[in-house]
């Protein structure tokens, strides 16, 4: 009886399967398969007669043609199956490969030769790995702000670590969208650019990487997470001229205005606020300096006061604001109506004053003191809420023309004064 290899769909068993062994996939005949660099497959035959009887104890012998290599030989078993199982070298190189099991005939059992071929194709699943850079450069850092340009550098190797080059890269948003793509150069690399909008309602931005497929390479992917955040900035107050002021006066502040990296901020708008009063606007300028001017009214009182100047931030640029405190001064003036003021020898002397600013308004609860023509302290008085006070002292002076002086010594917010009034002192007779 003549025993052949069976060719076609029923003859040759190929199966491959993943490395782990948890699995497998089977193939048959002509058909053609994937396999990896690296697994193993079970590679199988099926030896029958003509009559399609399984033909056992004959050993087949199986080939990688492409290579021109033996890979090693099997007995068929009762049913005429024989199988190997190869490891694919990581070394081949992607594509077809031609393999063959052969049956090299039987004389004694009257058995001819017979060959079957199949065909594997070898495929690399690919790798990639990104590294994200903003505008600070920071490959570490996925923080990124409004308004930034994301660089995305992208490394594509396949199986063995090898670059694949010539691979097509793509940049993906959430919604399928593709916003940039670039091939990879000889080395597997390749640079991929995201510009974020200037306006985000969210505080991270999910992208896609893909690579691929191309040729005998499959497709991969990878994704990345950008973390939102407004840019910190920093505002230095240089100089404020000047920094004592008195009233229906103009104030000057200096200062500088720039990002986390010490950046200069260009046009930034810069706002000096009284309360929540805007009294102030003006611009940074190409270096990131700003000179804000602002009128100190009238109408306030003498005393502390505190100026806000803000920057209020932009989508891109976090707000922030500094303090600065200005004393608004005043002048002082002691009035009094008379020209001159006649007392009495051995008598108490009443004179009245008003001690008020440079706007004619009282200043009340201020100290005067009053000293003779010898520097010599006749008293003290307190002005009333109107500014008022009543100078009262024992006149020892004698008869003749002489002066009081009435000194108001000033504090934080008034400036000192003082006033000379001239007496006429009188003697009554007899005494």
């Amino acid at each position: 009886m003549k025993k052949t290899l069976i060719i076609g769909s029923l003859a040759i068993l190929v199966m491959f399967i993943c490395i782990n062994l948890f699995s497998t996939s089977e193939v048959r005949g002509q058909e053609i398969t994937t396999a990896y660099r690296g697994q193993t497959i079970i590679l199988s035959a099926v030896l029958n007669d003509d009559l399609g009887n399984p033909v056992p104890n004959e050993t087949i012998y199986f080939y990688d043609e492409t290579h021109d290599i033996y890979l090693g030989c099997a007995v068929t078993d009762e049913n005429g199956n024989a199988k190997i199982l190869w490891s694919i070298p990581k070394n081949y190189t992607l594509g077809p490969i031609t393999l063959n099991a052969t049956f090299q005939g039987d004389p004694e059992k009257n058995l001819k030769p017979s060959c079957q071929v199949f065909q594997l194709v070898l495929k690399s699943k690919t790798y990639i790995s990104a590294i994200v850079a903003d505008a600070t450069l920071d490959p570490n850092d996925y923080v990124v702000a409004p308004g930034d340009e994301v660089t995305v550098n992208v490394t594509v190797v396949d199986d063995i670590g090898q670059p694949v080059g010539i691979i097509n890269v793509s940049l993906i948003e959430e919604g399928g969208k593709i916003v940039d793509q670039e091939y990879t150069n000889e080395n597997g690399e390749t640079v991929l650019k995201y510009q974020l909008p200037e306006k985000i309602s969210t505080n991270q931005i999910k992208l896609l990487i893909q690579a691929g497929p191309y040729q005998y390479y499959e497709k991969s992917e990878c994704s990345i997470t950008l973390y939102i955040k407004k840019i910190r900035t920093n505002m230095t107050i240089l100089r404020v001229e000047p920094n004592t002021v008195y009233r229906n006066q103009s104030v000057t502040i200096l200062g500088k205005l720039v990002d986390e990296e010490e950046n200069p901020l260009i046009n930034a708008a810069i706002y000096v606020k009284a309360g929540e009063r805007n009294i102030s606007l003006t611009w940074t300028n190409t270096s990131g300096f700003f000179e804000a001017t602002f009128h100190v009214a009238n109408s306030i009182k003498p005393g502390k006061y505190v100026y806000t100047v803000l920057f209020v931030g932009s989508p891109r640029y976090e707000c922030v604001e500094e303090n600065v405190t200005l004393i608004v001064k005043s002048n002082t003036t002691i009035c009094f109506n008379l020209k001159n003021a006649t007392v009495i020898y051995g008598q108490i002397a009443r004179v009245n004053v008003t001690l008020v600013d440079d706007y004619d308004q009282p200043i009340p609860s201020k100290n005067l003191t009053v000293f003779d023509d010898q520097n010599n302290l006749l008293t003290t008085v307190l002005t009333d809420e109107n500014g008022h006070a009543t100078i009262q002292w024992f006149v020892y002076q004698k008869r003749g023309c002489k002066n009081i002086t009435v000194v108001f010594s000033g504090d934080e917010f008034y400036n000192p004064t003082m006033l000379r009034i001239p007496l006429i002192v009188f003697e009554r007779q007899g005494k």
